[in-house]
């Protein structure tokens, strides 16, 4: 089962977004990836790190800031406290 999460970004300056699309924002090549705290990931025996891959879409954009939804390939693997 996938799951879904958003990530809000504010930005302490107001954005030029007139016109934008948010198709063409999506088919930007940006990386995202999340980053284990403290390293725990290298503690988990058997962890992969690609049991932390997701999918995202911008959902939303203002003038001060922008919504990404993530969909989570495996979403239990995201925290160490998972099982």
């Amino acid at each position: 089962m996938n799951s879904l999460g958003d990530v809000l970004i504010r930005f302490n300056t107001e954005m030029k977004n007139e016109g934008l699309n948010l198709t063409l924002l999506n088919d930007t090549i940006m990386d995202l990836y999340l980053e284990p705290r403290d390293d725990w990931a290298t503690f988990k025996s058997g962890f992969n790190m690609s049991f932390l891959n997701f999918t995202w879409n911008v959902t939303e954009y203002k003038l001060d800031f922008m919504i990404i939804k993530l969909q989570f390939v495996n979403p239990y693997e995201i925290s160490p406290l998972a099982f």
